[in-house]
């Protein structure tokens, strides 16, 4: 039998980050999913260890993200007797594809002033070595 889904979306919320009693990191997120243009499916995600504190750290809302995973179905009962269920993605691998926030922001442009010591009549793609610079060759 093949229990595999790929998913590409965005985080709907910052992912929470728990612990198991015995200590193992337990990440839960929900995935928006754009169907077409008009609907949207909404997915639960769970990451275990050191791939749920890894989204914890570096995943926000609105954060994009390919991840692998299986369907698995969560089934319990209420304390006044009502039975539910919950299907979930059990996200073995989550690709983070947002650029992280130093590269999103804007590079610092160079001005004239930084390039005044530079003398205009220097030809920098000449095949000899400018005056005054000698060359080892």
């Amino acid at each position: 039998m093949i229990n595999h889904c790929v998913l590409l979306g965005r985080l709907g919320a910052d992912p929470e980050l728990t612990y198991t009693p015995a200590g193992t990191a337990l990440c839960k997120f929900r995935l928006a999913v754009q169907r077409d243009k008009e609907t949207t499916d909404w997915f639960s995600i769970v990451a275990w260890k050191a791939t749920a504190e890894n989204c914890a750290q570096y995943l926000h809302k609105g954060s994009l993200v390919v991840l692998q995973g299986r369907l698995q179905e969560n089934s319990w009962e209420t304390k006044s007797g009502d039975k539910r269920s919950r299907v979930e993605i059990n996200a073995w691998q989550v690709e983070f594809l947002d650029k992280p926030a130093e590269e999103k922001k804007p590079k610092p442009q160079a001005t004239d002033d930084e390039f005044a010591d530079i003398p205009e009549d220097e030809d920098i793609f000449a095949d000899e070595p400018p005056k005054g610079v000698t060359s080892d060759e």
